[in-house]
């Protein structure tokens, strides 16, 4: 089954979020974010390799689709997020929450 584009959303309408499996989550990414999933990929399968344990992996795998899809909906939102969590990382705690009024 052939994914669509990263920057081109199923004519169907909205697309659905790729199954667990890192293939289908690499398809759905642009080949910048896909270079930070390899990257991450490896990492995690040395872990899981040494310590004998596959839950890194699901977490990864966990984490991942929520970019995957976060990019197919809006390309380019996962270095997005990456600017505003530096930006916001610079500013005190106080200055980022909301405040809710009544």
């Amino acid at each position: 089954m052939a994914m669509a584009s990263p920057a081109t959303p199923p004519p169907h309408g909205r697309p659905t979020p790729a199954p667990l499996e890192p293939k289908a989550i690499r398809a759905c990414l642009t080949p910048d974010v896909a270079a930070e999933f390899d990257r991450e990929w490896d990492v995690v399968l040395d872990t899981a390799r040494r310590e004998q344990d596959l839950e890194p992996v699901r977490r990864l795998l966990r984490r991942w689709r929520h970019f995957a899809y976060a990019e197919l909906t809006s390309p380019g939102s996962y270095f997005r997020v990456l600017a505003t969590a530096a930006r916001g990382s610079h500013r005190p705690a106080a200055s980022r929450v909301r405040r809710w009024t009544s």
